[in-house]
C-alpha cells in the first residue's frame, strides 16, 4: 500500500505507520496497535477534512494464515468506525490498494451481535455465513489441568533464552525451508525478542535444534503460540516434550487466569485442541468475504 495522503468525500485519508501510531493510541487497542510494526500488517484512518476527527480505522493484514493459504487476501482484523460514509470511503480505498498487490479476496471474521457491522458488509458485497471462530480461548489455569502436560519433560528442553540468535535464526530458516510457518507469514523479519523468550522453548539434538514452540506474549499479556514445529524422529514425542515445558512453565511463572488464545489455522490444531480440551468452543462468528 502506498504511504500517500488523500482528500476524498470531505475526508482525509492516510495510511498508520509506526511514526504515527501514537495519534491514535487512544481509539486502537494495544494489542492491535503494535502489530503495526510487522511486515504485511497495514493501518488506515480517515479524517474529516474541517474538524480533523477520525472517522474511520481500518487495521489488517495481507495474509493467507486461518483461511485459504492458496489465497493472498487482505484479512481486516480490527475496525472503528463513527460515520458510515468513511467506512464505505475507507474500504474502497483499500480493495483499490490491495488489488495493486495482487490480494484477490478481503476477509473479516465478525462477532455475531454486531449488526451495524454486519449491514455495513453487506452493503459493500461482502458473502457471510455463520461459523465457529478460529480463536479458540483459555487459560493458564485450565491448560495446566490437563493430563497429557503433567508428565516429565526431557532435559533437551531449554527456553529459548538460552539460544543464542545465531541458533535461532538457523533454526527458524530451517523450519521455514520445511515449511513450517504457524502464524508468521513476516517469520524471516521478526527478531528473537519479539517472542516471549521464557515460555518460548526448543529441543536441541546435539549442535542442532530439532523442534521449537515459539509464543508471543501481547502488550496486555495475552499468551499466543505462533508456531510449533518438530523433525523427525520421534516428532509427536518433541512436540509433546515441548508443550509440557510450555504449560509448566507457564504455570509457575503466570498467574492462573493468564488468558491463552489459539489460533486453530488448520485442521491439525483444531484436532489437538479438540482433543486436549474437549467440548471447548470458539465463539459464533460471521466468516465475511469478497473478492476484490
Amino acid at each position: 500500500m502506498s504511504d500517500s495522503t488523500i482528500k476524498k468525500n470531505g475526508l482525509i485519508t492516510k495510511m498508520i505507520n509506526a511514526d504515527n501510531i501514537y495519534e491514535y493510541e487512544d481509539l486502537i487497542p494495544p494489542d492491535v496497535a503494535e502489530q503495526i510494526l510487522r511486515e504485511h500488517h497495514k493501518g488506515v484512518v480517515a479524517h474529516d477534512e474541517s474538524t480533523d476527527e477520525v472517522r474511520a480505522i481500518f487495521m489488517c493484514a495481507v495474509t493467507g494464515v486461518g483461511w485459504d493459504g492458496d489465497v493472498k487476501s487482505l484479512v481486516i482484523e480490527w475496525v472503528y468506525v463513527v460515520s458510515d460514509e468513511a467506512f464505505d470511503t475507507l474500504l474502497e480505498y483499500l480493495i483499490k490498494e490491495a488489488s495493486e498487490e495482487e490480494v484477490k479476496k478481503v476477509r473479516m471474521e465478525l462477532p455475531i451481535t454486531d449488526e451495524h457491522m454486519k449491514k455495513l458488509l453487506e452493503k459493500n458485497s461482502f458473502d457471510m455465513k455463520s461459523s465457529e471462530s478460529l480463536l479458540l480461548e483459555t487459560n493458564v489455569d485450565e491448560i495446566t489441568k490437563i493430563k497429557q502436560f503433567q508428565g516429565n519433560v526431557r532435559g533437551d528442553v531449554v527456553s529459548l533464552d538460552d539460544l543464542f540468535t545465531r541458533e535461532f535464526r538457523r533454526a527458524l530458516t530451517n523450519f521455514i525451508f520445511h515449511g513450517a510457518r504457524g502464524l508468521l507469514e513476516d517469520a524471516e523479519t521478526l527478531p528473537m525478542s519479539w517472542f516471549d523468550l521464557e515460555l518460548s522453548c526448543c529441543i536441541r539434538t546435539g549442535d542442532r535444534v530439532t523442534g521449537m514452540f515459539l509464543v508471543k506474549k501481547t502488550t496486555t499479556g495475552v499468551i499466543v503460540p505462533v508456531l510449533m514445529f518438530a523433525f523427525e524422529p520421534d516428532a509427536a514425542i518433541k512436540l509433546m516434550m515441548l508443550l509440557r515445558f510450555f504449560v509448566q512453565n507457564a504455570e509457575m511463572t503466570e498467574n492462573k487466569d493468564t488468558r491463552v488464545v489459539i489460533c486453530r489455522y488448520n485442521k491439525k490444531i483444531r484436532a489437538l485442541t479438540d482433543k486436549l480440551l474437549p467440548g471447548k468452543k470458539g465463539d459464533t462468528v460471521y466468516f465475511c468475504e469478497r473478492d476484490i
